[in-house]
């Protein structure tokens, strides 16, 4: 599945990651790892490698059962690819 990388505003994502520093791991997994995978996914789709590792590598690191992004972090550090398309994962989703 691509996505119109020309609509992703990274400044936006990381504005909110800059605001919530101070107690971002404080924050449910679920809530760190959908703004943390917003980041690299964005980044990996825009074709920078770079960026998009360094925010897989914290996203891979939010060990949280309720971060539904995980498996996903772990396979783009392993292939570094998305691996086709992204599914949406997480409590919304029928498990």
């Amino acid at each position: 599945m691509e996505k119109n990388c020309s609509a992703w505003d990274s400044p936006d994502y990381e504005h909110v990651h800059q605001i919530q520093a101070p107690r971002f791991d404080k924050l449910p997994g679920h809530a760190r790892g959908e703004l943390l995978f917003g980041l690299a996914e964005g980044y990996a789709r825009l074709g920078d490698a770079g960026l998009a590792r360094q925010w897989f590598e914290k996203l891979a690191a939010v060990d949280d059962p309720e971060n539904g992004h995980l498996g996903q972090a772990r396979d783009y550090l392993k292939t570094g690819s998305l691996g086709g398309s992204v599914k949406c994962v997480g409590c919304h989703v029928g498990k």
